[in-house]
């Protein structure tokens, strides 16, 4: 039988990641993560429809 694949994931907070002070270029930051292999799967927003984090993937 085949071997599933395995992911792992990571949460970036916009409020503090791309909005706050501590990312200056968001593109830059999301090259970064591209760079290290993370795919976008889903922005969690809340009711108003503002995005609050996004979900990345990579392979194990």
């Amino acid at each position: 039988m085949a071997e599933r694949q395995q992911w792992e994931y990571t949460v970036v907070d916009l409020s503090t990641s791309f909005l706050g002070k501590s990312v200056k270029d968001p593109e830059e930051k999301l090259n970064e993560l591209g760079r290290e292999g993370w795919e976008l799967v889903e922005d969690l927003s809340e009711a108003s429809g503002n995005s609050q984090s996004l979900v990345f993937k990579r392979p194990r």
